[in-house]
Parts: structure tokens; C-alpha cells; sequence
């Protein structure tokens, strides 16, 4: 649960750790107990991931600078099946994704505009894919949290890179 919530509520750290049924800050030590009703104390899973969302389009438009990268392992399809294909950092901007790394042994830096990415596919904490040319690059996070964090920024930027640039055709 902790790849899926990890702000919290209290303190506004990001990186809680789940322990059986809680999550747990590891700055502030504030405790979201998991209850039989599907909530965390007085939260929904929804109230606090949309809250997160929120976090992240507000540091967007606050600033015009906006970076969030990590460090990935890149998979994709070989052979008719999903195999590592090289490693490097992923990073997103207002306008861009960008992988720097390798693949297939070969350095590489690989861009893809926001605006080209309208939704982020993810498995929730483990990876985010971006599909070009019917070619899949997975993107494994280390830090786990990155994958819902590139979530609710990419589709963010898609929103504002496809907002001005239907300005730009008016």
C-alpha cells in the first residue's frame, strides 16, 4: 500500500511504510490504521491518493521549473516477452519524459513530450509504460513511490501541454 500511498497526512513527508495493517510516517511517526470498512483511520484509499494528486499539480503550477526523475531499470519486448533491456534515470519536466541510460547495451537518451502522453499505464508501484512506435518502454522504479508519483505528474502535464497547445491553433 505504501507504493500507492505515500504522503502523509500529518506532516507531508512522502515515504510511509506499511507494517501489517498501518502505514507508518518515518519522519513525524503519525499512524493510518487499515480498518474492516477499507479506510485508514478517517481517510478513504481515494481521499488520500487524490490529496497527493492534488500535492503534485499544485508544485506544477507553482513551478514553471518542475523536475521529478529516478532511477529505473527499462524493460521492453524481446522474443515475444516483457525482459530488461537496459537501466538509467527517468525524469519528467512540464514537457518532457527522459530516459538516459542504456538499452539493448547501448547508451542512449530517449524523449518523449508530455503532450504525446495522454495517460501513464502503470502497474501501482512498480512501474510506469509509455508506449512509441508499438514499441513498450517499462519503466521500473527503485524507489517504489515514484510510480504513482510520475503518474499523477504525467497526466498533469499532458493536461497543460495539450491546454496550450490548443491555445496556440486559437
Amino acid at each position: 500500500m505504501e507504493n500507492l500511498i505515500y504522503h502523509c497526512p500529518s506532516c507531508g513527508f512522502d515515504g510511509l511504510t506499511a507494517e501489517k495493517n498501518t502505514l507508518v510516517c518515518g519522519k513525524c511517526g503519525y499512524i493510518l490504521h487499515y480498518n474492516h470498512f477499507g479506510r485508514f483511520d478517517q481517510f478513504t484509499i481515494s481521499d488520500l491518493y487524490f490529496k497527493q494528486q492534488a500535492i503534485i499539480e499544485k508544485e506544477i503550477d507553482e513551478n514553471p521549473n518542475f523536475f521529478l526523475s529516478g532511477e529505473v531499470t527499462l524493460e521492453s519486448y524481446r522474443n515475444n516477452r516483457v525482459c530488461e533491456v537496459g537501466k538509467g534515470v527517468l525524469s519528467i519536466t512540464i514537457d518532457a519524459y527522459t530516459y538516459t541510460g542504456t538499452m539493448d547495451g547501448i547508451k542512449t537518451t530517449k524523449i518523449f513530450p508530455t503532450v504525446n502522453v495522454p495517460y501513464l499505464p502503470s502497474d501501482i508501484g512498480v512501474n510506469v509504460q509509455i508506449y512509441e512506435q508499438y514499441l513498450l518502454y517499462q519503466f521500473v522504479f527503485e524507489d517504489k513511490k515514484l510510480a504513482t508519483m510520475f503518474v499523477h505528474a504525467g497526466e498533469y502535464c499532458y493536461k497543460l501541454q495539450s491546454k496550450a497547445e490548443k491555445n496556440n491553433c486559437d
